[in-house]
């Protein structure tokens, strides 16, 4: 949410965010400036826009539209269900004037139903397009049983160097592979709910900021990178469905980044 708002305000965009990261001044100070009419985009999480103090702040503000993305989280049937995403079903009922969007980079017949049906958009636009992203490239190795060492050779092979994001399914294999890369010369650090806020939030800034850097993170880590340099999208095990890993890499792609993905089928770290 962070960075994604910070590349919003690099291109002119007043845009702030509103979650538990900031401190009590913070987000006092940026309640402020959407009730002055000073911004023109407010990032929320669905968790926090249900919250009285949410919905008492968004009565006393003028919005013109609200655009609910990775929607595909409202469907039971996705691969990503999110409860306090069917919390938002709410907002034509509250803002009956106010338009609603919903996006997404993946949702199939039955997630579409779900996400116009909890929204109310069964009259709405529907803009269908395919998720091949032609810069994007596959690679699928096979699991010779040193994934670690696999996956070290691949990074110096093809990314020495450069920025890239290695997605673990859990916070435990997150620890241990963010460690032994680093212990093999690599900038890698890692990245899960289970971090302290301030320290993910240092890592994310190191990522952003710096050349190189290597974020180990869990799959359920939203990583819509603005980092431009960043070449590498790296699944560490053998995904269960096809859905998230499609959408790894066509979200920072969404944003200009060119990734080129490693994708090695069955490694064990």
């Amino acid at each position: 949410m962070q960075d994604q708002v910070a590349a919003l305000i690099r291109n002119g965009v007043r845009a702030a965010y509103l979650n538990s990261s900031l401190e009590m001044h913070e987000a006092m100070d940026v309640e402020n400036r959407l009730r002055a009419g000073e911004l023109d985009l407010l990032s929320v999480a669905p968790e926090g826009l249900a919250t009285a103090r949410m919905q008492m702040l968004l009565e006393q503000t003028h919005i013109a539209l609200f655009a609910i993305d990775e929607a595909h989280c409202f469907s039971q049937w996705g691969h990503d269900f999110r409860p306090e995403y069917r919390q938002l079903s709410h907002l034509h009922q509250r803002f009956p004037n106010v338009p609603r969007i919903a996006l997404t980079a993946t949702a199939d017949v039955p997630t579409r139903h779900d996400i116009m049906e909890h929204l109310q958009l069964q009259d709405a636009a529907l803009y269908n397009n395919g998720f091949d992203r032609p810069n994007i490239r596959y690679h699928i190795a096979e699991n010779q049983g040193n994934a670690k060492e696999q996956l070290l050779s691949f990074i110096r092979e093809h990314h020495d160097g450069e920025a890239g994001i290695v997605y673990c399914l859990s916070r435990r294999k997150v620890e241990e592979t963010a460690a032994w890369l680093a212990r093999q010369g690599l900038t890698a650090l890692p990245y899960h709910a289970g971090l302290p806020a301030e320290q993910r939030q240092q890592h994310q800034t190191r990522f952003l900021r710096k050349d190189g850097v290597v974020i180990v993170a869990t799959i359920a880590s939203a990583w819509a990178s603005t980092n431009r340099t960043c070449a590498l999208w790296h699944t560490s095990t053998c995904p269960k469905a096809s859905k998230p890993t499609i959408r790894k890499p066509a979200a920072p792609d969404a944003t200009g980044c060119p990734p080129m993905p490693g994708w090695p089928t069955g490694f064990r770290t």
